[in-house]
């Protein structure tokens, strides 16, 4: 099965869990353990070993380390350690927020299955190594360190440009470690890239044509494709991303129906409860009740 057909299976939306400035201290030795999602990290100071199943790596300042869902491992600190982390998903699991950061000692994933992250590596025509190489390594430094800082901020605004820049490194990755004949597959044939683009540009004013010129197709090439492979048209997939943006930015109290509206890419808070009502049924203000009910 060609690499962009299995993908495809699971939609790419990444989603960060935790981002933090890691500290070791030498010679503390955490237990080992294993992740549902993937853990980034970039070792900004000191040396160590990593340990990852069978295989231990020497790790130093300056170096990319990515961790998949379910590898056993361990990071020993030869000398202090700062390292920059970032867990995350890349998959869209509706459970994602059930998700957790799992702590050193358990390696015993069985009773949490279905929050467990496919891994890149078991798609065929990606290999990603564990010590990440990227091609622009002073860029990728300052796209992870800026959404640590951002998502660290904690507000959605922030939270959701964070996202945006893990997306951008995701795409780096698969852009870099897929295979050359993957690369140079006619890209018109899938269009999985669609929904992180989507979700990148919530907040603008999308059109169709805007969707159809991403993907180097005419408008009616381009929505024949879409309602193919996502059995809905572009117009009305878009809306529902906007809707189900909204829901979870109302969770939030302290965000006005304002500030939703323009995040979720509405002219204003009455096209919002409009559009709102017509596809759940309920108001924003009534389904932001019902969530405390």
């Amino acid at each position: 099965m060609h690499i962009l057909d299995s993908i495809s299976q699971n939609q790419i939306v990444p989603f960060i869990r935790w981002a933090m400035y890691g500290k070791r201290k030498h010679p503390i030795q955490p237990k080992e353990r294993r992740l549902l999602d993937y853990q980034l990290i970039y070792l900004q100071e000191g040396r160590g070993a990593l340990h990852i199943e069978e295989e231990v790596y020497e790790v130093h300042e300056g170096q990319f380390v990515l961790i998949q869902p379910g590898q056993l491992h361990n990071l020993f600190a030869s000398e202090d350690l700062v390292f920059p982390l970032i867990h995350f998903d890349i998959f869209y699991n509706p459970l994602r927020e059930q998700g957790f950061w799992v702590p050193h000692g358990i390696v015993d994933l069985s009773p949490y299955l279905d929050l467990l992250q496919p891994r890149l590596n078991d798609y065929e025509g990606i290999h990603v190594p564990v010590i990440v190489q990227p091609q622009q390594p002073s860029l990728t430094k300052e796209t992870m360190l800026k959404a640590v800082g951002l998502w660290q901020h904690r507000d959605p605004f922030s939270q959701l440009e964070a996202s945006h820049l893990v997306t951008e490194l995701v795409i780096g990755l698969l852009k870099q470690y897929s295979t050359v004949q993957n690369l140079t597959r006619d890209s018109t044939t899938s269009l999985q890239w669609i929904t992180p683009y989507l979700l990148l540009h919530l907040s603008e004013p999308i059109q169709v044509m805007d969707m159809a010129k991403q993907a180097s197709l005419s408008v009616s090439r381009f929505s024949a494709l879409f309602t193919e492979q996502f059995h809905i048209g572009p117009h009305q997939y878009l809306l529902h991303l906007r809707i189900q943006q909204a829901q979870q930015l109302l969770k939030n109290d302290a965000l006005t129906l304002s500030d939703i509206a323009e995040m979720c890419g509405f002219s204003d808070m009455h096209h919002l409860s409009k559009t709102f009502k017509r596809v759940t049924g309920l108001t924003p203000r009534d389904f932001r009740k019902s969530l405390y009910s």
